[in-house]
């Protein structure tokens, strides 16, 4: 019976590859559902996208000006320059958060950020701007210049200090795109549900992987033959066979081959007293039936006798 198994998961090697390519998925979904947790909408970060290098403030530069539009698709351009991962998406609502200067490397008298929004609205305020300025900063706050155009500002800002700014809109303020949609339904779901996927998933890829190598237990079972005989059970070449039972061209198909191909009268295997193997070219090889060879055996044979040889040794089939 251990020895039955042995050979079956021998020539599993397929599915093994499966069972890795899931296993990694598992870990991964395990993974994410751990970074999930980490960032749901109890412990959101004050801000989550920090501006690219090429944005940062200029060295001894006095002031600092960020023009800021926020489309309709929740994409974001400041400065003309895309900026992705500054909305958190929330069961409640959608957040914008953007770190303008983090850690400042230097002392600016003035950052000026204005931001035009998606839509108009009554009630600028509903949105809940807000500018986080900590760390070395003299004064900050914002204004409303009309219904779509807020301007944040911050003054006096020293030498490691942070400015981010916010808002918050209702999730019907912003037309999300369809791959937004996605993403927006995923970073809403919650912490069970992404437990129920992580555990559900490796589980029926267990249970399908189990499946299988019962199926393959049962055929090895019934192709088991006590009895000896004498020619192969059929004329499919013994490489074919077993490169689509073990998904691969081992040892044991190249053996078979020489085999059957000694059987057929192609070749000649000796062994001496000592052990040594050596290949002879068969009588067949120079005659009509010569022409029943298949492409890949003239390609074997080629390798083992070359262009002249007549004797090969087991070291140079080795």
């Amino acid at each position: 019976m251990l020895e039955t198994l042995r050979q079956i998961a021998k020539g599993s090697t397929l599915y093994y590859r499966q069972l890795n390519f899931f296993l990694v998925l598992a870990v991964l979904i395990i993974g994410g559902l751990t970074v999930r947790s980490q960032f749901s909408p109890e412990n959101v970060p004050q801000a989550a996208t920090e501006l690219p290098k090429d944005l940062s403030p200029v060295k001894n530069s006095d002031q600092a000006n960020y023009s800021i539009v926020i489309d309709r698709d929740g994409s974001v351009k400041v400065n003309d320059k895309n900026v992705g991962g500054t909305l958190t998406f929330e069961n409640e609502k959608d957040r914008f958060l953007l770190i303008i200067v983090r850690d400042s490397p230097q002392f600016i008298n003035a950052i000026t950020a204005t931001v035009r929004l998606p839509y108009p609205v009554d009630d600028v305020e509903s949105l809940l701007p807000r500018i986080y300025a900590v760390h070395g900063v003299t004064q900050s706050g914002y204004r409303i210049i009309d219904h779509q155009t807020v301007e944040f500002n911050a003054f006096e800002v020293y030498d490691g200090a942070t400015v981010s700014i916010e808002f918050t809109f209702p999730k019907t303020y912003l037309s999300l795109s369809p791959l937004g949609k996605i993403k927006q339904r995923l970073a809403t779901l919650s912490p069970e549900t992404w437990l129920t996927i992580a555990i559900i998933f490796p589980a029926l890829t267990v249970l399908f992987l189990l499946y299988l190598l019962l199926k393959r237990f049962m055929a090895y079972l019934r192709v088991q033959n006590s009895k000896k005989i004498s020619q192969p059970p059929t004329t499919t070449p013994p490489a074919i066979i077993g490169a689509l039972y073990h998904g691969h061209i081992g040892k044991k198909e190249i053996t078979a081959t020489f085999f059957d191909l000694a059987l057929r009268g192609f070749i000649g295997i000796h062994q001496s007293s000592d052990g040594a193997i050596a290949f002879t070219k068969g009588t067949n090889l120079f005659n009509q039936t010569a022409t029943n060879l298949r492409p890949f055996e003239i390609f074997l044979l080629h390798q083992i006798f070359g262009d002249e040889g007549f004797i090969s040794h087991g070291r140079s089939v080795e």
